[in-house]
């Protein structure tokens, strides 16, 4: 038998690079276009933005985007995070830091055009869009800036106001990610920049993506993983890349544990809490409970059930579930129920489990 890594392939720490980054094909494609035309100092349409709940893969993404930029060479790459920057000095600071100054040599400096540096007493630094234009002159500059719906809002607008103008004839792309409430925050600071950028909702895999992202770092181990198996992992994740990444550790753990060199129905089943353990979905509720992501009580559809034996939490919904839609209003949604008040939903927000004597755990 193969001795396994225990803990496995599986990566779901927040913004942890999974094994097998599924679904994000189209996003993928645009960034290596822009990072293209990025090397080749080809001027940018607009800024990109990637919303959507948290838990769906916005910081994986950007880590992706990070690496794939390095790998062209020609590009540099500035993170920033919303948290260090308290004002509009501060982010000046950070886009020519003192370090950066001190590879210039002198004739890149006069070509830059600035006569001001950290530190130096000469004056008021200039503006951040002339700051930018003096950094993108040596080498293109890729700008990522994650939780940008916690951004200060007139640090916002500077940085905003600064990208549309730089980008327009010198390399420079500014790529945003946020929560839901990341297009308000942005139209707070511009009332037409979220008109003007490119937008991508990063929300649920579909089924095909689904199981690739749980197939694959399987069999790359050499692990059998059955189509029934794939099956069912897939729907008690409901295609969440988080929840994809927490169920194939477990599964990983309890197969490693039984001594098994497949993942079978069994192991599957032995994986999953007969009732739900606040220690198994602690990193469920973390996620669910942050910001951007609202939670219910009244599930869209259950994961499974606290209750009755595995082989009917793992197999097809009830003939009471397919009663229950029928009954549905015309528009879809959910009639009121007298016992647990509806609540709203975002789209690609968890649905709940709600376990007896413990309330709703967002899943």
């Amino acid at each position: 038998m193969a001795a396994w890594d225990a803990l496995g392939p599986f990566q779901p720490g927040p913004g942890g690079m999974p094994p097998y980054l599924a679904g994000r094909e189209a996003e993928q494609t645009l960034f290596r276009t822009l990072l293209n035309r990025l090397r080749d100092r080809v001027p940018l349409p607009g800024e990109v933005v990637l919303y959507g709940p948290r838990g769906n893969g916005k910081t994986v993404l950007l880590g992706w985007l990070e690496d794939e930029a390095a790998a062209v060479g020609a590009v540099e790459t500035l993170v920033l995070s919303p948290g260090s920057i308290a004002d509009v000095s501060r982010i000046s600071e950070l886009v020519l830091p003192t370090s950066w100054w001190d590879r210039l040599t002198p004739q890149e400096i006069e070509v830059a055009g600035l006569t001001w540096r950290p530190g130096a007493g000469s004056g008021p630094p200039p503006s951040l869009e002339d700051l930018l234009r003096a950094r993108v002159r040596r080498r293109p500059l890729l700008l990522v800036m994650d939780e940008a719906h916690t951004l200060d809002r007139e640090v916002g607008r500077v940085l905003l106001n600064a990208s549309q103008r730089v980008r327009r004839k010198h390399p420079f792309l500014l790529v945003l990610a946020g929560t839901p409430d990341v297009r308000r925050q942005l139209g707070a600071m511009d009332a037409t920049f979220w008109n003007r950028a490119e937008k991508r909702r990063i929300g649920r895999l579909d089924e095909l993506a689904t199981g690739q992202a749980l197939r694959r770092p399987f069999v790359a181990e050499g692990v059998s993983l059955p189509a029934d198996v794939v099956a069912s992992m897939s729907r008690l994740s409901q295609g969440y890349p988080y929840f994809i990444q927490l169920l194939g550790q477990k599964v990983w753990e309890q197969m490693v544990t039984s001594g098994r060199q497949k993942v079978t129905t069994r192991v599957l089943e032995k994986a999953l809490p007969a009732e739900v353990d606040p220690s198994f979905w602690t990193g469920v509720i973390t996620i669910v409970s942050a910001g951007g992501v609202a939670t219910r009580s009244s599930p869209r559809r259950p994961i499974w059930s606290p209750a009755g034996s595995p082989r009917t939490r793992l197999g097809r919904r009830s003939a009471g579930h397919h009663r229950e839609r029928r009954r549905l209003p015309r528009s879809g949604r959910s009639a009121p129920s007298a016992r647990q008040p509806p609540a709203a939903v975002g789209a690609d927000s968890p649905g709940g489990l709600v376990s007896p004597g413990r309330g709703p755990v967002g899943l």
